[in-house]
């Protein structure tokens, strides 16, 4: 019988020692996670101080309900069922909401100051938006692209192509349910 408990045993401390490897391996993945949140926010200081803005709490605020709810509609059809990005942390419901929290609500308020501007403007700076996310997402990982193309040509799709569009979109939308932010 002792012959058994050896292999049990050693089978018994790879479960713990994959277990704990796991655990940290998803602390990393929360951690890049804020770190990312935390480069967004810090953008979108740096663009509320340039543009004046004042009540940024505020904008915000406003902006977390709408991160919310279109976030988790873009995470889920566009990265989940056309599987063109997917999350290092999954699409469990728990992160598609904090997601929409931090990152989405960010972004979102981010994008709510250059709703004034036009079309070359609105597009330059969510170039610049993208440019500063794909560059947090490569150092932190938090998402990736699975469409088919070499990685740089990948990103420029990315930054010059969807982030523009998914942002003048919101910034349409925007302007029909908010009053513009005062100066």
């Amino acid at each position: 019988m002792m012959r058994y408990e050896l292999p049990a045993t050693i089978l018994a401390l790879w479960s713990v020692i994959v277990k704990e490897f796991q655990d940290i391996l998803i602390s990393m993945h929360w951690l890049h996670f804020f770190l990312l949140v935390a480069v967004q926010l810090l953008f979108f200081l740096f663009v509320a101080y340039i543009k004046r803005t004042r009540g940024i709490l505020n904008v915000l605020l406003k902006s977390i309900p709408i991160g919310i709810v279109l976030g988790m509609i873009f995470d889920l059809v566009v990265g989940k069922y056309t599987g063109i990005f997917g999350y290092v942390l999954g699409f469990d419901l728990p992160f598609l909401i904090v997601n929409g929290i931090f990152s989405w609500g960010v972004m979102l308020a981010t994008i709510s100051l250059f709703e004034n501007k036009m079309f070359w403007s609105l597009y330059g700076w969510t170039v610049i938006l993208g440019i500063v996310c794909e560059i947090a997402n490569y150092f932190f990982p938090v998402w990736v692209w699975q469409f088919p193309a070499p990685f740089s040509l990948r990103e420029a799709v990315v930054i010059f192509v969807m982030y523009p569009a998914l942002c003048s979109t919101y910034a349409i939308l925007s302007r029909y349910a908010y009053k513009k932010h005062k100066k």
